[in-house]
């Protein structure tokens, strides 16, 4: 027997699960940073810092999590752009999509640009010759004892803020489609054709099919586009996932069938055995020196994305079906963590550098740290705040408040 789909939140309910779950990859981008440092491999553009003590399982770690975590946001995204139009109509879908991401971008990757910078060179000088040699750097560097070294602290590049740069071309490009474009496509009307196919058994390889085919030169792996200009595979590959997402709005069925205990099982169950068949039989990283099909390495991934977004979404409906206060303030908190995590990660190792905790004691350290830290400053100076307001629509009362502090209730 078929178990009836989740409940639909009413008109002015929140998506609790879906919330959740949209927070749920925020945060799993510092479980990814904090493992970067760690990694086995050799240092690279992206991440230019490796600790003297590292292992493969922070590499595989990385590359897991990295196969799966902004497809799903970025599905989540394109869900929720839809629900806001349908509630609030285009011109405000817009206004909101300027206030909480183009504002963002503008505010915070300035700030955050010279931090992570410094912190690459303070963690590899600390690496070779010690903590008190990273700080004759640094204190060299914000004294502007080196102009060409200074100039290395602004680079062009959005660091990991560059889905904010993605989304804003996407909320652009749909607010084109339903304003200027709206009279065209509905001769065509795509959204409306994806969402009856994502209604039907077929919906995966809606979503597989086009993944492959633009991640094919690639072998599956979504590039990170991290530069001012948007990298093409991977622009189109989250632009499908956000449209994607779209259309599940429209088609609802799509998201709320995925709430079976055995269909979360099947989902979550199959997404190791896919990524375990990607790494090592097909080859990850070497699929082009060994010859073996690229095609097989694209499906995998795709299959990988879908899995894992049915398998997370199903499980987070089900654990997460009403409002808990926890869960409801690490969602409020997710956004502020990921904006303002990157230099802590990096920092941290270097200051763990010379200690001899182990490659497992500095991640958990690295990770531990990054969190209180950011989850604190959330709290005290952006809950209720102007900033809070920006990055969350409204402020909420401090949990850290002084009169919660001396065991009483506020006000």
């Amino acid at each position: 027997m078929t178990p009836p789909p989740a409940k639909e939140p009413g008109a002015g309910e929140r998506y609790h699960g879906l919330d959740g779950l949209r927070a749920s990859m925020m945060l799993l981008g510092v479980v990814l940073h904090s493992a970067c440092s760690f990694q086995a491999s050799p240092p690279d553009a992206g991440w230019p810092y490796r600790d003297a003590e590292s292992s493969q399982i922070f590499g595989l770690l990385v590359a897991f999590i990295h196969v799966w975590r902004m497809p799903i946001f970025m599905f989540l995204a394109g869900y929720f752009a839809a629900l806001l139009v349908e509630r609030r109509g285009a011109t405000s879908f817009l206004r909101n999509r300027l206030c909480r991401i183009v504002l963002p971008l503008l505010i915070f990757l300035p700030s955050l640009l010279p931090p992570t910078v410094l912190g690459f060179q303070f963690a590899g000088i600390s690496r070779l010759l010690g903590n008190a040699a990273g700080w004759e750097v640094v204190e060299g560097v914000l004294r502007n004892r080196d102009g060409a070294r200074l100039e290395t602290l602004f680079p062009p590049q959005t660091i990991h803020l560059w889905f904010l740069s993605y989304l804003t071309l996407y909320s652009g490009i749909a607010y084109l489609a339903l304003t200027v474009l709206d009279r065209p496509l509905r001769r065509i009307r795509p959204a409306l054709w994806g969402s009856l196919i994502l209604s039907t058994p077929a919906a995966g390889l809606l979503v597989v099919l086009p993944l492959a085919w633009i991640l094919r030169d690639s072998y599956g792996a979504i590039p990170t586009g991290s530069g001012l200009v948007p990298e093409g595979s991977s622009l189109l590959a989250y632009g499908w996932l956000y449209f994607c997402g779209w259309c599940a709005r429209r088609g609802r069925s799509f998201i709320h069938r995925q709430a079976s205990w055995p269909r979360i099982a099947l989902s979550l169950g199959g997404l190791g055995p896919l990524f375990l068949l990607w790494v090592g039989w097909l080859g990850f990283g070497e699929a082009g020196e060994s010859g073996r099909s690229p095609v097989l390495a694209t499906l995998a991934s795709g299959l990988m994305i879908l899995t894992a977004l049915g398998g997370f979404t199903g499980l987070f409906l089900k654990l997460v079906p009403r409002e808990v206060r926890w869960v409801r303030y690490l969602t409020d908190a997710s956004y502020w963590i990921y904006l303002a995590h990157l230099p802590l990660t990096i920092w941290i190792p270097g200051l763990l550098a010379e200690s001899g905790l182990g490659v497992a004691g500095k991640f958990a350290v690295t990770l531990g740290g990054t969190l209180l830290a950011t989850l604190l400053s959330y709290d005290l100076f952006v809950r209720s705040t102007p900033i809070g307001r920006l990055l969350n629509g409204r402020t909420f009362p401090r949990v850290l408040s002084p009169a919660r502090l001396r065991g009483r209730p506020p006000g």
